[in-house]
């Protein structure tokens, strides 16, 4: 919907699978959505990767962090 309005946008997406699962269940995630998660997470990814974004960041950075870093520049 972003770029269909022509609204520029940054998205980010995980790098690594389980360090990203890991992250969810400490921060008590229910096990359904862990289970959708782990299931589907190359496809979650991808989407990721091969949207229209302006910038496509891949970390296991903290969103948080990412975003610091550019009000930072």
């Amino acid at each position: 919907g972003l770029h269909e309005r022509g609204l520029k946008f940054i998205a980010i997406c995980p790098k690594d699978k389980e360090e990203t699962i890991r992250r969810y269940k400490a921060r008590g995630s229910s096990e359904a959505f862990i289970e959708n998660l782990t299931k589907n997470f190359e496809s979650f990814r991808n989407d990721i990767l091969n949207s229209p974004a302006d910038m496509v960041i891949c970390t296991d950075r903290y969103v948080v962090d990412v975003m610091s870093y550019f009000a930072n520049c």
